[in-house]
């Protein structure tokens, strides 16, 4: 073992040295994310929502909290801020974001210490600051900087719960766990693994039971505290309990109901089934990159796995479970949803990276250079996830829909604006979104559209599905941004479809 992995193994070693790690790793995430915010010229896509909630707090209505489904934290930390800094609304957004993915890298370096040691735990925060997918999650108007920060940090607290038994890590570990479940809804798969995990060591007999139930009621009141008023505010205006608004988790659990459900052919369920793996198997690959899956299966070790292993594993796992159950009942999942489960892994593909580093150091001849050689290829994969976030570059069909908003609200001043997401309505200006649906009926799509107030609408040629712009009634086009590969349109709805308004027309040229 060279002097370097030595010093390595033990760092960051004091509580000093630990103390300007985390600040210093933070320090970088917080960089890395601000270049990447900078470049990010287009929100994502539910931005506008956010802003919407947030702004509608700042006027005092506190009823959109529960109005509208997305989970309240966001939007709310995104008004404070912007109550007490002056900021505009998206500006709070991004800068919330890039704060909390600078405080997550300290998670996991807290983390994957306790459960690893100090040298995985260093690589696994460095990594974390750089990861491409990660970086972007924290850069915008979004919920998932926030709810990676808060699932880490009452992971961290959970596992200390379990590791040492402690009351106050189970009180800590249940208010963030409440915390992040008012950022999203899966913020309650913390509690969800942490009692497991509680009720497996009774039966193992690891624990004692009147120690497990002083934790699990620790636990259970921090998260009550924090996020009862939320889920009582639910059960009053539906009229039942539920986690969320958004998606039913007992839909998500019970997937067997989708796949053993008599009403449809087998052949039909197996196909079912088989198309929701690939979409979630997809969306994993999304999050995680090829680089740090190849990793994560270099880290992995062989024979029966260690009880630090199984508690990642079990998140990991109950979050496959629940995407799977949302793949097959929404036919949706998203890369996003695996942001959480990829951090935890990290130190997994941290050993990987060592391991690959070694064997590298290990083919090379003895020199003066060879102890610098495992340092050399964790930095140059850290100079490439920088160079991915420095050229990073938006779509261009997503600069073209804002370049359509923008024109719209600079020569019409819309009301309502119809488009697929509600991007193109908040950089037109517009009070209202409408959304338009992508079925094969486009002349019935924009009549809803327009039945529910659109006056405007935003559309990429592509939605046309092969259709002539011309042989759809109650429309004009005003305005084409073209792009490589096609144009985003700027239609002007009539007052109802039989109107004398303007025929469509011809896309025009855009000097």
């Amino acid at each position: 073992m060279s002097a370097t992995d030595l010093e390595l193994r033990n760092f960051p070693g004091s509580p000093a040295r630990v103390f300007a790690w985390c600040a210093g790793v933070a320090v970088l995430a917080v960089a890395v994310r601000s270049l990447v915010s900078v470049q990010d010229t287009v929100l994502f896509a539910d931005g506008p929502r956010f802003i919407g909630i947030a702004r509608s707090l700042l006027a005092g209505d506190f009823g959109v909290l529960v109005r509208d489904d997305f989970h309240p934290l966001t939007s709310v930390l995104m008004a404070l801020g912007t109550q007490a800094l002056g900021l505009e609304l998206e500006t709070s957004g991004r800068v919330l974001s890039v704060l909390a993915g600078g405080a997550a890298s300290v998670a996991v370096f807290l983390l994957a210490r306790d459960q690893f040691g100090g040298k995985l735990a260093v690589v696994s925060s460095l990594l974390f600051a750089v990861h491409p997918r990660l970086v972007q999650a924290s850069a915008s108007v979004q919920s998932d900087g926030v709810y990676v920060m808060l699932a880490l940090f009452s992971a961290v607290a959970a596992f200390r719960m379990l590791d040492r038994g402690s009351a106050r890590s189970a009180c800590s570990a249940g208010l963030l766990c409440g915390l992040a479940y008012l950022a999203r809804p899966e913020g309650l798969a913390i509690a969800v693994v942490a009692g497991l995990w509680l009720l497996l060591d009774v039966l193992r007999r690891r624990l004692a039971w009147r120690l497990a139930a002083r934790n699990a009621g620790a636990f259970v009141l921090a998260l009550g505290v924090v996020a009862g008023p939320y889920l009582a505010t639910i059960y009053a205006y539906q009229g039942s309990w539920e986690i969320s608004q958004k998606k039913s988790a007992t839909t998500l659990l019970r997937v067997d109901r989708q796949l053993l459900a008599n009403d449809r052919p087998a052949t039909e369920r197996l196909e079912r089934a088989r198309s929701a793996l690939a979409e979630e198997t997809q969306a994993a690959r999304r999050a995680m990159n090829a680089a740090f899956l190849g990793l994560l299966i270099l880290g992995v070790r062989r024979g029966r796995p260690e009880r630090r292993t199984l508690y990642v594993a079990t998140y990991v796992g109950l979050m496959a479970w629940l995407l799977f159950g949302l793949a097959l009942t929404s036919g949706y999942t998203s890369g996003r949803h695996w942001l959480t489960s990829v951090a935890l892994l990290l130190p997994f593909a941290s050993r990987g990276l060592l391991g690959l580093a070694g064997g590298i150091r290990g083919l090379l001849p003895d020199g003066p250079w060879r102890p610098f050689v495992v340092p050399g290829v964790v930095a140059a994969l850290v100079a490439a996830f920088l160079g991915h976030a420095a050229a990073s570059t938006e779509p261009p069909d997503k600069l073209a829909r804002k370049q359509a908003g923008l024109w719209l609200r600079e020569y019409r001043a819309p009301a309502v604006v119809a488009s697929r997401r509600g991007r193109p309505a908040y950089y037109a200006g517009a009070t209202r979104a409408v959304p338009l649906e992508s079925g094969e009926d486009k002349q019935a799509a924009l009549d809803a559209a327009r039945a529910l107030g659109a006056d405007y609408g935003v559309v990429d040629e592509t939605w046309l599905a092969g259709r002539k712009l011309e042989g759809l009634r109650g429309i004009a086009l005003l305005h084409a941004v073209p792009y490589p590969g096609g144009s985003v349109l700027v239609l002007e709805f009539a007052s109802d479809a039989a109107s004398d308004a303007p025929p469509a027309r011809s896309i025009p040229a855009v000097r």
